[in-house]
C-alpha cells in the first residue's frame, strides 16, 4: 500500500508468510526475539530494521504514508507495538516491517471496517482484503513456466505472474546493453579528445616553426 517507517517498507501479510517463505536451503524464517503477531496493532521487525532503528520488544511506533524517509502523513491514530524481531536471513526480508493484513485495510480504510476491528483486537476470522501481490510456489520446477502462462492468460482477474530469476536476467540484459553503449560512448569521447589534443599540438608546433 506504500507505507513505511523511517525509510523501511511496511508489509501487510498473514502468519502463513513466515511458515511458507523459504530462503537459502529451504530454511524457514525464525525469530531472534519473541514471536509473530497475534493482534491487529502488533508489528514484527526485520533484523536490519531493528538494529538501524534501535527498537526493542514492546516499543511503540507509528507508520507513515509513502516509501521515503520523510513523510508528512502519519497514522498516529493507530500506533503499533513491536512483538517480534526476525533472525538474520541475508535476504531483503531483514529490511522490512511486518503487520497483519487486516491492519493495512484499517490504516487506509479501503473497505468498510467493523467497529470491533478499530480496537487492538486479536486476529480472528479472515475477511476479504485487497492484495497487491502474493508468493506462489510449485512443487515441480518443470511446471513453473506453464503455471506462469496460465496465470497471465487467466481472464477472470487481471493477474500477472513474474518469475524473479527470469525478471532479473532480463534486467541484467538491459543493463548489459546500456553498459556496452556507455563504454562505446566513453571510447569515442576519449578518441575525440586525443584527436583534438593532437591537432592543437601540431598547430602549436607549426607556429613555433614559423617563428
Amino acid at each position: 500500500m506504500g507505507d513505511s517507517h523511517q525509510g523501511f517498507s511496511v508489509i501487510g501479510t498473514t502468519s502463513d508468510y513466515f511458515e511458507y517463505f523459504k530462503y537459502a536451503d529451504k530454511q524457514n524464517i525464525s525469530f531472534a526475539q519473541s514471536e509473530r503477531f497475534k493482534r491487529l496493532y502488533e508489528v514484527m521487525l526485520g533484523v536490519d530494521a531493528a538494529k538501524s532503528l534501535e527498537y526493542n520488544i514492546n516499543q511503540s511506533l507509528v507508520m507513515s504514508h509513502g516509501t521515503g524517509k520523510v513523510s508528512f502523513t502519519h497514522h498516529e491514530d493507530h500506533p503499533f507495538k513491536v512483538v517480534g524481531i526476525l533472525k538474520s536471513t541475508g535476504t531483503p526480508a531483514e529490511q522490512s516491517l511486518y503487520i497483519p493484513l487486516q491492519s493495512i485495510d484499517i490504516l487506509h480504510q479501503t473497505q468498510h471496517i467493523h467497529d470491533e476491528l478499530l480496537t487492538d483486537a486479536p486476529l480472528g476470522k479472515q475477511y476479504q482484503s485487497q492484495l497487491n501481490a502474493f508468493l506462489l510456489g510449485s512443487k515441480s520446477k518443470i511446471a513453473v513456466l506453464r503455471l506462469q502462462r496460465d496465470i497471465n492468460q487467466y481472464t477472470q482477474e487481471p493477474l500477472s505472474a513474474i518469475l524473479p530469476t527470469l525478471a532479473l536476467r532480463e534486467l541484467w540484459k538491459i543493463v548489459g546493453a546500456v553498459e556496452i553503449s556507455l563504454r562505446v560512448i566513453s571510447w569515442l569521447i576519449l578518441a575525440t579528445a586525443l584527436i583534438c589534443m593532437k591537432t592543437m599540438l601540431l598547430a602549436s608546433m607549426k607556429e613555433n616553426w614559423k617563428c
